[in-house]
């Protein structure tokens, strides 16, 4: 996750460096970029802990049926209300850096580097919340990460006003590596919680719905952006369930 993260923050990254250049090399480096990434997966292969399962059988049943486990649902839920919040924050970001004092510090050149920084700042968060699953369980560390993600989209209106640039950003630079950090516990959550012969039918099923919402969260952010005076984009928020089954407000930004 962390390195899809990279990923996600790359494209700006790109433009700072790539302002100039014609647009079909901007569109090509990210294409090139994805092959060499396909090459690497290749060499990279299995880790050394991945578990040797037995043959569930020629029909393992219907992945739907996954949901029946209220563990299971329980955390699907929570993993579709984490990308209707993290897609929207990714897709506005660059509108909310740019309407903010931010842009007195850095310039309009500056927006880039800024959104680069926020979101690839999340696969940090990643690694240190793997790092504290050592000591807390997975649960508790995506409840945690919810709920600094969940306090800062709901602050924005108020630090966007009352921050200084520099604590502002730093504001930012905490809700941006918040927010992704609870998606690989919540993919390790379904993953335990998901019956045996439904895990590979049941994990495509729960992330092609959170995919699907997330066409939700970006048409609705980029369309009442305007309309809803910037920063107060973040009060479009919703209740989503938590991997314990309880509940915790989620922001979608």
């Amino acid at each position: 996750m962390g390195m899809l993260t990279l990923g996600a923050a790359l494209p700006h990254g790109l433009y700072i460096v790539a302002a100039q250049w014609p647009w079909q090399y901007v569109v090509a480096g990210p294409s090139v970029l994805a092959c060499v990434a396909s090459a690497m997966v290749i060499f990279v292969g299995n880790g050394p802990h991945l578990p040797v399962r037995g043959a569930s059988g020629p029909n393992p049943g219907n992945p739907l049926n996954a949901f029946r486990d209220r563990q299971f649902r329980a955390v699907a839920v929570g993993d579709f209300g984490h990308m209707w919040e993290l897609s929207g924050f990714w897709t506005v970001l660059p509108m909310l850096v740019a309407r903010s004092s931010l842009v007195s510090q850095v310039g309009p050149q500056g927006i880039s580097a800024l959104v680069f920084a926020i979101i690839g700042i999340g696969a940090f968060g990643c690694v240190v919340g793997g790092l504290i699953t050592r000591w807390v369980d997975s649960a508790d560390v995506a409840l945690g990460a919810l709920a600094i993600s969940g306090s800062c989209c709901f602050l924005l209106p108020f630090a966007a006003e009352a921050l200084s640039p520099g604590w502002l950003l730093l504001f930012y630079l905490i809700w941006g590596a918040a927010v992704v950090a609870d998606s690989p516990h919540f993919s390790a959550l379904a993953a335990m919680a998901c019956p045996l012969a439904l895990v590979g039918g049941a994990l495509a099923l729960q992330n092609s719905i959170a995919v699907a919402l997330t066409v939700g969260s970006i048409a609705l952010v980029s369309t009442l952006f305007g309309d809803l005076d910037g920063e107060s984009i973040a009060w479009l928020g919703r209740w989503t369930k938590r991997p314990d089954s309880g509940f915790a407000l989620d922001g979608c930004c």
